[in-house]
């Protein structure tokens, strides 16, 4: 035999060695198969987790002992000779099934003989069950949040939300996987809402409390507030969020009651201090009107008189809130009252070209003051008239909803503008030319002390009014 043969067999034999001493001394589980998937042999580690000997598994084909679906990934790595890895992958032990579901991470690696063909399988085993088990816990943790919890790379892709992120803005398990979280926001907020993440990410300064508006699913939008902190080791950021939709809604309302309140408390002083001087102007300008030395300044006087008129209107409608808050409430049928306001609207304007549409349904009573409903129905459809140039349909219906009356009043507008759709009932808040900005203010005022509530929804076909009164 040459040296250079001599050194082969000396270099397999020592390689042999080394081989067995790597395969039975190492902590991770190994197992040799043949191409039928029999074990040839196993060292302490792949025994010992399934406390058997290394013996027991000898000549016994891996399928017998652990049946799964598996066994078409082995073929598989038979057929193409290529290596296969899993990660995380659920078992249970059929004959021991109180273990419960496991998860591993393993990969088979052929090994191909001179003629080409897979000689052997090397398995080899990680068990990880303890970190997917401490993982899902920690996913049932984070799904407990009332906050919006989750995890995005550098470029603002979500890679993991909790199940309250999912539920709060309308989608399903998984589905915003993957989706840039600028993309869920409004399109007014998002330039601001990209140069905070990016300057964050460069300085490693957490981004705190920046609100936006969120795009739901059903193309609505929530108001949320962000802290996003940028993790440079792993390259992700965490970001919470706190849906703040409620809150602001509350302390609009807040904010237009108090303005309500306020012009409720001077009503009593404009009426003293205004309206009887207005009266005893208007009378002296009607007197002088009748004269006949005064005839040629009859368009000043009748522009003097209008404009006195406009005045006194502006000052019934300051009144009216001051009136509002003396509610009488007995029981009352909302579609009889609806009926009358009707008829009112149509007397006040019988030249009107709108057509109006009832749609009433069975209702049981509700606890109002017939005054007040009254004069919320013709403020509403009043309102849709003008939207509508006075021309059009406008439609009223009612209906019950969650043991709740329901009154809808729908215009076929252009709509109104949703950055003013928060500040709707706030005194003074118009885009009539001509208009004061006290109609909507008083259905407000009307409607909370009947302990309702009132919800606008707008878009390119109109604007819809919905009151939702309680039950006698």
């Amino acid at each position: 035999m040459s040296k250079e043969s001599e050194c082969i067999v000396r270099w397999d034999k020592e390689y042999s060695k080394i081989f067995e001493a790597l395969f039975e001394n190492t902590f991770i589980p190994c197992a040799l198969l043949d191409s039928s998937f029999n074990f040839i042999s196993v060292n302490k580690a792949y025994a010992e987790i399934d406390n058997r000997k290394p013996s027991d598994f000898v000549g016994k084909n891996h399928f017998e002992l652990y049946p799964s679906d598996a066994e078409k990934i082995f073929r598989e790595v038979v057929v193409t000779k290529k290596p296969y890895q899993v990660y995380a992958r659920p078992f249970i032990y059929a004959l021991n099934p109180e273990r419960g579901i496991t998860y591993w991470d393993w990969s088979l690696t052929p090994v191909i003989n001179e003629r080409q063909e897979v000689d052997f399988l090397v398995l080899t085993l990680y068990d990880v069950t303890q970190r997917v088990k401490a993982l899902e816990e920690l996913d049932n943790f984070c799904n407990l949040s009332v906050d919006l919890l989750g995890i995005m790379d550098f470029h603002g892709r979500l890679i993991k939300v909790n199940g309250y992120f999912e539920k709060i803005l309308g989608y399903g398990k998984g589905e915003l996987k993957d989706t840039l979280l600028f993309n869920l926001i409004h399109a007014e907020d998002r330039s601001e809402m990209e140069h905070v993440f990016y300057k964050s990410l460069e300085s490693g300064e957490p981004v705190v409390n920046i609100e936006n508006r969120c795009r739901h699913k059903s193309k609505d939008h929530k108001d949320i507030q962000w802290v996003i902190v940028p993790n440079k080791n792993n390259r992700i950021c965490y970001v919470v969020g706190h849906d703040i939709t409620e809150n602001k809604k509350i302390q609009a309302e807040l904010n237009r009651l108090e303005s309500l309140s306020l012009l409720g408390t001077i009503t009593a002083e404009i009426n003293h201090e205004l309206r009887n001087p207005l009266a005893t102007v208007r009378g002296f300008l009607q007197l002088m009107l009748e004269k006949k030395d005064c005839q040629k300044y009859k368009d000043y006087l009748e522009l003097m008189i209008s404009e006195l008129d406009r005045a006194e209107s502006i000052i019934t409608d300051y009144l009216s809130l001051a009136k509002v808050s003396q509610v009488k409430l007995e029981k009352r049928d909302l579609n009889e009252i609806i009926k009358k306001a009707l008829l009112l609207v149509k007397a006040s304007k019988p030249n009107l070209a709108v057509r109006f549409e009832t749609s009433l349904g069975r209702l049981p009573k509700i606890l109002a003051d017939e005054k007040l409903i009254t004069q919320l129905v013709i403020n509403l459809v009043q309102n849709g008239i003008e939207a509508m140039a006075q021309q059009g349909t406008i439609k009223i219906s009612t209906y019950l909803e969650q043991e709740k009356v329901v009154l809808a009043v729908k215009d076929h507008g252009h709509g109104i503008d949703p950055n003013l759709i928060d500040k709707l009932g706030t005194p003074f808040l118009t885009t009539k030319e001509n208009g004061v900005g006290l109609g909507l203010p008083i259905c407000y005022r009307i409607v909370k002390n009947h302990n309702g509530e009132m919800e606008v929804k707008t878009g390119r076909d109109g604007t819809t009014f919905l009151v939702r009164f309680n039950q006698a």
